[in-house]
């Protein structure tokens, strides 16, 4: 199971419930469609929004739920974060840049243990 939580310093942006949140690349976009969670405010710095998108948006009834379309998501989600550039991330209006991943090797770890 891929889980897209984003942990976000967006204070009053977001509001609870059904949200975009569309991280950009220069040109590229890629839109998460997801909600805002609180359980994982625990685990975290105070002041922090948690936007979580299960499976990719694909239902658990899904027949195409890792299958093929989703494995092309997945890559493609995977690719967009591994672009070396910092991602934007906007909703109503205002935007967070978070800064770039600069892990060695982060990709291939992260498939291993997911």
């Amino acid at each position: 199971m891929l889980v897209v939580v984003l942990t976000l310093s967006l204070g009053s942006i977001i509001k609870k419930g059904v949200e975009t949140v569309g991280p950009q690349i220069t040109k590229t976009e890629m839109k998460l469609d997801g909600i805002i969670e609180s359980r994982f405010a625990e685990m975290s710095p105070p002041d922090t929004t948690h936007f979580v998108q299960w499976d990719l948006g694909f239902t658990r009834q899904d027949r195409e739920l890792y299958g093929r379309r989703w494995k092309r998501q997945e890559a493609r989600l995977l690719n967009f974060l591994d672009s070396g550039q910092p991602l934007t991330v906007s909703a109503e209006g205002k935007s967070y840049e978070l800064p770039a991943i600069r892990i060695r090797g982060w990709k291939k770890r992260f498939r291993k243990i997911c």
